[in-house]
């Protein structure tokens, strides 16, 4: 059975989490994670490990979990503009063999900080630039004696 794909967001300096409710091949039945270990670790393109989410079991007959990273965690992650973190989670059943349920992309988050923060700055020039010219034309009125 191929993975599951899940691309999300990780925002540096900000705690994360994610939930996940992990279903039968038959898509509709509870997959029931008693026994199972469940791994993820998130890396970069050149494979070296970045980090490794924590991961808490919230209803194992109810196939719920989720991923979690601290935000010292985010806080480490270093910017990796030239591919996304790639990610994926591992089930390990008591017998059996083991196998990846769910994998994605993790868009930089350092990345899409210094977007977030180019975009407002962007926002704000905009927003003064519009001021700036209703105060000139608010005082031209005034100069040519027209209704201010």
């Amino acid at each position: 059975m191929a993975p599951g794909i899940d691309n999300f967001t990780i925002y540096q300096w900000s705690t994360f989490e994610r939930s996940y409710a992990v279903k039968q091949s038959d898509g509709i039945t509870a997959m029931d994670l008693t026994g199972y270990t469940i791994t993820s670790q998130l890396r970069k393109a050149s494979g070296a490990l970045a980090v490794t989410f924590t991961i808490t079991v919230t209803n194992a007959a109810g196939g719920l979990f989720k991923i979690a990273l601290t935000d010292e965690q985010t806080g480490a992650l270093t910017p990796n503009t030239f591919s996304d973190h790639e990610y994926d989670i591992k089930f390990a059943p008591l017998s059996g063999v083991d196998f990846r349920a769910i994998e994605g992309d993790a868009l930089d988050a350092v990345f899409q900080r210094e977007l977030d923060h180019g975009a407002l700055g962007l926002l704000d020039h905009v927003h003064r630039t519009r001021m700036h010219h209703r105060e000139r034309d608010r005082h031209a009125r005034q100069a040519y004696g027209r209704n201010a």
